[in-house]
């Protein structure tokens, strides 16, 4: 299938997760607030992220990224508390 031409935003997902799971939480809100800022103005993520062109590639809106989105805030808040 060859290499990936932009960032898969599911995996990015997963990696905030790690994160949290690592206790490295600061790591993991990063990222969340980068999604966060290339999110709006409809909060809405797509399957993929264009870096040269800040645009979303693949399906957009992509359910399964939000959902990733949901459980790392609610993993967050969790190790937060």
């Amino acid at each position: 299938m060859g290499e990936a031409k932009h960032p898969f935003l599911l995996t990015t997902l997963w990696l905030a997760r790690v994160y949290i799971r690592l206790g490295e939480t600061d790591k993991a809100e990063e990222i969340l607030r980068k999604l966060e800022e290339i999110s709006k103005p409809l909060y809405l993520l797509g399957e993929h992220y264009d870096l040269l062109n800040s645009t979303f590639t693949g399906n957009f809106p992509q359910v399964f990224v939000h959902a990733q989105v949901i459980q790392a805030l609610n993993e967050l808040r969790q190790a937060k508390s």
